[in-house]
């Protein structure tokens, strides 16, 4: 009984779960950890078009919580962030989530275009994602098409073989 009293205390104290009145007129309710930061910013976060927490950004840290029906139904976590029903906290976007952030002169071209530099809003607003992980600001956008994916990994990849190529000619004389 200890044990899952110290459950349930767990769970009220990560913002999993309301719960009101005493002894036997206890009542337990999932709680939208959402509404735990009405003033916060947030983000869907998505692996595999799969719903797998909210990244939140508050005052001073970033805060991630895995989905509570992901919870239940997966067992795989994000590599770096430990599979728990309680937050993580950072003070700056976790580097899982940042790597997905474009680096150099794209990057350049999306803060440039949308006029923000802030990382939690560049995550927002990326279309073309690479990897598995995708952010959003509704339960309705966010859908990787895998072979759109694997697509540009594929011109990237002949688009260096290209390059690569060039320079060998070029070296031999035969491209001026």
């Amino acid at each position: 009984m200890r044990s899952i009293q110290r459950e349930i205390k767990n769970l009220e104290s990560s913002n999993r779960i309301d719960v009101s009145g005493n002894a036997s007129t206890t009542r337990y309710c999932i709680k939208d950890i959402q509404r735990t930061y009405p003033d916060a910013e947030f983000l869907y976060v998505y692996k595999n078009n799969v719903i797998i927490g909210q990244l939140f950004k508050l005052k001073y840290r970033y805060r991630f919580y895995y989905d509570s029906e992901y919870l239940a139904k997966y067992v795989e976590c994000i590599p770096t962030l430990e599979l728990s029903v309680k937050s993580s906290d950072f003070d700056n976007i976790p580097p899982i989530f940042e790597e997905n952030i474009p680096e150099g002169i794209n990057r350049d071209i999306l803060e440039t275009t949308h006029k923000t530099v802030d990382e939690f809003e560049i995550l927002n607003i990326m279309d073309d994602n690479i990897g598995d992980l995708c952010f959003a600001k509704t339960k309705e956008k966010c859908y990787i098409n895998e072979e759109m994916a694997s697509d540009y990994l594929n011109n990237i990849v002949l688009r260096e073989h290209h390059i690569l190529r060039s320079k060998c000619l070029k070296e031999l004389g035969w491209l001026f």
